[in-house]
């Protein structure tokens, strides 16, 4: 059974802000060729385990939307996507979020001898999990327990999704060893109003 590189993109709206964050996972054991059905494991694998620890990590303001999938490609590839309700999939923590670009990141690490790290921004944080200008704690435990999902991989069948690094420059991926974070929260400076 072959590996291969997939990408996964989690998009919602924050308030009336639409966000999105590209996330690839290595898949080992897969059907190689047969990308229609390794993308919808995927969607399935994510749904199944990772979507509620990502939505405890959001305040009542953000929902995902849409869960898309596909093989790695430079040519491109066959999305599969799986589209909710409106407002289905709500954050579960209590409150508004303390600011439109206020987005921790998540900065995935590589093995040793892997010169880039990767990173993801969780769309917006919520005010009660920001104490001057800190992360609280249950919230650290809240993006241990999804990060620990996808790091030791997800898996319902035969297929294993585990998260991975990977770089366009070298067109190459890595299977992700651990995480971080910044214990301080800050500004996205992309994501700002312009002026």
């Amino acid at each position: 059974m072959a590996s291969e590189l997939y990408q996964l993109r989690v998009a919602g709206n924050h308030t009336s802000e639409y966000w999105e964050n590209v996330i690839y996972f290595q898949g080992d054991n897969l059907s190689a060729g047969d990308v229609i059905v390794n993308a919808k494991d995927l969607l399935s694998n994510f749904e199944n385990n990772a979507l509620a620890p990502w939505l405890d990590m959001l305040p009542q303001t953000a929902y995902i939307n849409r869960l898309t999938a596909k093989r790695q490609d430079v040519a491109g590839g066959i999305e599969v996507v799986r589209q909710f309700d409106y407002q289905e999939q709500q954050g579960t923590v209590s409150g508004n979020a303390s600011g439109q670009q206020v987005c921790p990141i998540v900065r995935l690490i590589p093995p040793m001898g892997v010169k880039s790290a990767g990173r993801f921004f969780i769309s917006a944080i919520a005010e009660a999990d920001i104490a001057n200008n800190v992360v609280v704690a249950g919230w650290s435990s809240r993006l241990s327990t999804l990060m620990n999902i996808l790091l030791t991989g997800m898996s319902d069948g035969a297929i294993t999704w585990t998260i991975a690094i990977y770089s366009r420059k070298l067109e190459q991926h890595h299977i992700a060893q651990d995480f971080d974070t910044s214990p301080i929260i800050g500004w996205q400076a992309r994501r700002k109003k312009p002026v």
